[in-house]
């Protein structure tokens, strides 16, 4: 099997294994192309875990809940704007702006319903404060140093002054 790509594929399973990639890839430059973006620091939530229970329809008479363990990873500030100067989000119980939060959850693929699962849902802030997980102190000091450590990479660093050698002595020939 040959790809459009020019990839060559031994197998079937090889073949869509690599469609599947180039489909999360896309999804996911979908999904950082975002308008206005996630914000990545700036909440005291960011790194926090969520547990999410989601009602999926597995047969014509039978549901199932799965609960996930979840991370947001990113917000839209109730203030964020589109490109267009409307509302990053507007709340579905109040009809005004609001803050959202993106989860991510971790890939499972041996979970007996892993065709259900979610890779990710947006929450409003209500939804997330019902679900938060409690976390230990050293969560929190894992978390604390991962958002410091963003911080530091979206603050401009200040470069360096050359420094200036200190200039030589001439010695005398005798």
């Amino acid at each position: 099997l040959t790809a459009p790509t020019g990839d060559r594929f031994t197998s079937k399973n090889a073949a869509l294994k690599f469609l599947k990639k180039q489909q999360e890839k896309i999804a996911q430059e979908i999904e950082d192309a975002g308008d206005p973006p996630w914000r990545k620091v700036g909440h005291e939530w960011i790194g926090r875990r969520v547990a999410w229970t989601s009602d999926h329809k597995v047969s014509a008479r039978r549901t199932v809940s799965i609960e996930q363990i979840g991370t947001i990873d990113g917000y839209i500030k109730s203030t964020d704007v589109d490109k267009d100067g409307n509302p990053g989000f507007v709340s579905e119980v109040s009809g005004k702006p609001a803050d959202l939060f993106h989860v991510v959850f971790p890939d499972q693929p041996h979970h007996q319903y892993a065709s259900f699962l979610l890779n990710a849902q947006d929450l409003e802030e209500h939804e997330v404060s019902e679900n938060l997980l409690e976390e230990t102190a050293a969560e929190k000091r894992k978390r604390e140093q991962a958002i410091a450590a963003l911080e530091e990479e979206s603050t401009p660093q200040a470069t360096p002054k050359a420094k200036s050698s200190p200039k030589k002595k001439k010695r005398r020939r005798s």
